[in-house]
């Protein structure tokens, strides 16, 4: 079973729980299948736990994001990646909804940043190797998650 699944909750007492559910180490080395089924069965388990632990939990989940920058536009597995994304991307909303949890499309907030923001910047200004965001892409990403979470009404 994952560490990160089997440990037991740190958070029992909380009102409100992020969830990013990476796929970092598959992105590094993606020359195995990624195992799609067994990335949403364990991202429900944290997910159950959680509820569990605190029925009443305000959750906010975000999604997976990949872009074409820095070193990833010379990689040859960069379009085997973005579809790994998606399909992620595709189980969080599912997720967010089984949930109803609030749901951060960090996805879409780059695929914005590098088409619309980026006439004066390099797209790299923003995410500088494909899947690491620069300063300036966390205070937006930020900025996001503030504004999700003060929706939430939490006392």
């Amino acid at each position: 079973e994952n560490d990160r699944v089997s440990a037991p909750p740190l958070f029992i007492r909380q009102k409100q729980i992020s969830v990013m559910y990476d796929i970092g180490k598959w992105m590094h080395d993606p020359k195995q299948p990624f195992d799609i089924d067994g990335w949403k069965a364990q991202y429900e388990q944290i997910l159950d736990r959680s509820v569990k632990a605190n029925p009443n939990v305000k959750l906010i989940l975000c999604t997976p994001f990949t872009e074409k920058t820095g070193r990833s536009i010379s990689s040859k597995d960069y379009e085997t990646k973005r579809q790994c994304v998606e399909q992620c991307v595709k189980v969080v909303c599912e997720l967010a909804k089984k949930y109803d949890a609030s749901l951060l499309r960090y996805d879409l907030m780059f695929d914005e940043l590098l088409q619309k923001e980026t006439k004066d910047l390099a797209p790299e200004y923003w995410i500088w190797d494909g899947i690491h965001p620069t300063p300036a892409a966390h205070l937006r990403m930020a900025e996001m998650w503030i504004k999700a979470f003060k929706k939430l009404k939490i006392k």
